[in-house]
């Protein structure tokens, strides 16, 4: 029902949370015989999974709403006056915070917030929907597949939208778009069916209540084949560990443990294995001996050199280096490469410079989640506001300033010096240098415990 690439979608969300040895790349056997079926077992036993691209999905979105978003309104082209502007902010304050501290539906997510910017990371698009239940307006996330951009207008942005969802065991549509007069209109249909049972249209200032946010998918197919070698090397590991506990050894040249004899019943020389003739145990002394060399006429001339061949295991070094390699990848794919030692970066450069690529990408996607959720949470106001069975006409000419405090972590010690070096060079305020080492959320309250801490110091 929708455009999107589910398919991808499908897979990227495999590689975040599903079971990744099915993107095993090492061998396959072939399990219609016994012995493929067991070596495929003992592959499965000794699988190693390391999800690496579910840590920097993680840590992105997490870094994004490291610090809850904060929305509110400022006149645009209304006509209100300031108590009323004051009133609406209040308003948009508390549906946010309820919307923080509400998990809507889907319970393995805090909140929709974070639900949906997982969406978007994983699959490239992601949707919210503002619906009522019970009277009180929700925003939830729908699956991506449950949603369908039916028309847009010249700039890519939806206009007509169908959703489709069950209620009480019936297969529904939602459909909404905007009439000739910018209202949004609503219509909702049973699956199958050419007319609507219910419709209505309402001012939402020219918005739909379905809400479309788009990127590239944060994860990359260099991701993925990196994933696939980690896993296959942290795989090895163990495998190498059990072979090396087991030296097979091969007797090159040496007489077989044991001697011919005639079988009673066939008549017919076998060769009888003596189980004791070599003893593989500590502190034993085993003799081998090697091969008769004889002539034509069967006469004994020499005998050959024996040795004994032993299968070394591989050094641990080996899988350690390549794992390590495609770890630097996805680090690199995912501009989380100051998190790195600095033996493991790629590049080459400063953590303080792959630190700021981090910080960069990081304000690129909060531009884009602040477009993503002003839309909807504007639209939710709005619907709320209608269901109140209050008057829009004023209020859908506000702007909603949605902003999404990004936290990019803790500095890095090498930052952290040069705002001090900085700061002591005379070209920072105090101010500004307890701002930006970020040890407080409030550096005129630091600097106020400063002062009295000097004050009682001096008295």
């Amino acid at each position: 029902m929708s455009t999107v690439d589910l398919h991808l979608i499908e897979e990227n969300w495999h590689y975040y949370n599903g079971n990744l040895f099915d993107f095993w790349i090492g061998i396959k056997p072939d399990t219609q015989t016994e012995e493929g079926q067991a070596l495929a077992d003992d592959i499965y036993r000794m699988f190693q999974e390391i999800n690496v691209i579910s840590e920097v999905v993680t840590r992105h979105a997490d870094a994004l709403l490291g610090r809850d978003p904060t929305a509110s309104f400022n006149v645009g082209n209304s006509n209100l006056n300031e108590s009323e502007l004051q009133s609406a902010n209040i308003a948009i304050a508390d549906y946010l915070a309820r919307t923080l501290g509400t998990p809507v539906g889907n319970f393995d997510f805090p909140d929709p917030i974070y639900e949906s910017l997982l969406n978007l990371l994983v699959g490239g698009v992601s949707y919210l929907r503002a619906t009522t239940v019970d009277g009180t307006v929700y925003l939830h996330c729908p699956p991506v597949e449950s949603v369908k951009v039916v028309t847009r207008d010249a700039i890519g942005r939806p206009r007509k939208i169908e959703y489709y969802y069950v209620e009480e065991d019936k297969k529904l549509i939602e459909t909404q778009y905007l009439n000739e007069t910018r209202q949004t209109v609503f219509e909702y249909y049973e699956l199958g069916e050419q007319n609507p049972y219910y419709t209505f249209s309402i001012n939402l200032g020219g918005r739909l209540t379905i809400t479309e946010g788009k990127r590239r998918p944060f994860i990359t197919t260099s991701m993925k084949t990196a994933q696939n070698a980690i896993n296959h090397a942290a795989t090895l590991i163990p495998r190498n560990n059990q072979i090396s506990g087991f030296v097979s050894r091969i007797f090159l040249n040496a007489k077989l443990p044991g001697e011919f004899q005639t079988d009673e019943r066939t008549g017919k020389r076998v060769f009888i294995k003596d189980p004791e003739a070599i003893v593989i145990a500590p502190g034993m002394l085993n003799f081998i001996s090697g091969v008769a060399i004889k002539d034509e006429q069967g006469l004994t001339r020499g005998y050959t050199s024996p040795t004994v061949h032993t299968e070394q295991p591989i050094e641990i070094k080996t899988f350690v280096d390549a794992a390590t390699f495609s770890l630097g990848t996805i680090y690199s794919q995912a501009n989380q490469s100051h998190l790195l030692a600095s033996d493991l970066t790629l590049s080459g450069r400063s953590r303080q410079e792959l630190r700021n690529d981090f910080v960069i990408a990081l304000l690129k996607d909060s531009k884009r989640l602040q477009d993503f959720y002003s839309n909807a949470f504007f639209g939710a106001y709005l619907l709320d506001r209608y269901y109140q069975g209050q008057d829009n006409t004023e209020h859908s000419k506000l702007v909603l300033n949605f902003i999404v405090n990004a936290n990019p972590g803790q500095l890095l010690p090498e930052e952290r010096q040069q705002i001090i070096s900085t700061y002591q060079a005379g070209l920072l305020s105090k101010e500004t240098a307890i701002a930006l080492l970020a040890y407080t959320d409030s550096p005129i309250a630091e600097l106020e415990k400063i002062r009295l801490e000097s004050n009682s110091n001096n008295a």
